[in-house]
């Protein structure tokens, strides 16, 4: 006899089985399709943030903006035009190269605006390179939004420093990409 819950029961597995079918596929395309950007583009660093050295150990940024090494533009020839300048900042180091053990210090540090910026805080970028045989260069780069604060950093005396805005990282990663577009 027909039993109507048995055809329910097993039109409900049927679809479970073609809904793992479809997944597995997709998981298999997406897998593939990143494998493939990522060579082309960036390879995956070990550290997806910047430390501090010395008295400022304990300061860490995320790495918040990658320019392609497909990119046949300098970025920090185009943001100088645009009134970024270095103006020295607190030194950060990363390692964004695959294979690499030790991070090595930022190659570059831009303010927006110009050095009045270490006055008044503002958008400023730290950036490393990654090197590709045959592929290109890669940029990671550390950007944040900041204000004028005091702070004990490293010390016991109160000094003045820049202390990154409530969202800076993702109001900084804003500005720099706003600036080349």
């Amino acid at each position: 006899m027909w039993d109507p819950e048995s055809v329910v029961n097993l039109t409900h597995k049927t679809h479970l089985f073609w809904r793992f079918i479809v997944l597995c596929i997709l998981s298999g395309f997406l897998a593939e399709r990143v494998a493939s950007y990522s060579s082309l583009d960036f390879l995956m660093p070990p550290d997806w943030f910047a430390h501090g050295i010395g008295q400022t150990a304990q300061v860490i940024e995320p790495i918040n903006v990658i320019i392609s090494a497909q990119s046949n533009v300098n970025p920090f020839d185009i943001l100088t035009e645009l009134s970024w300048a270095d103006c020295g900042v607190t030194m950060l180091q990363a390692n964004v190269q695959p294979g690499q053990k030790n991070p090595v210090p930022q190659m570059i540090a831009l303010r927006n605006g110009g050095c009045i910026e270490l006055f008044f805080g503002g958008n400023h970028m730290r950036a490393w390179a990654q090197t590709q045989t045959n592929r290109g260069t890669a940029y990671f780069i550390a950007a944040s939004m900041e204000h004028d604060c005091l702070s004990y950093v490293g010390s016991k005396v109160l000094q003045p420093l820049h202390c990154i805005d409530s969202n800076g990282f993702n109001a900084g990663r804003d500005g720099l990409t706003a600036s080349q577009s």
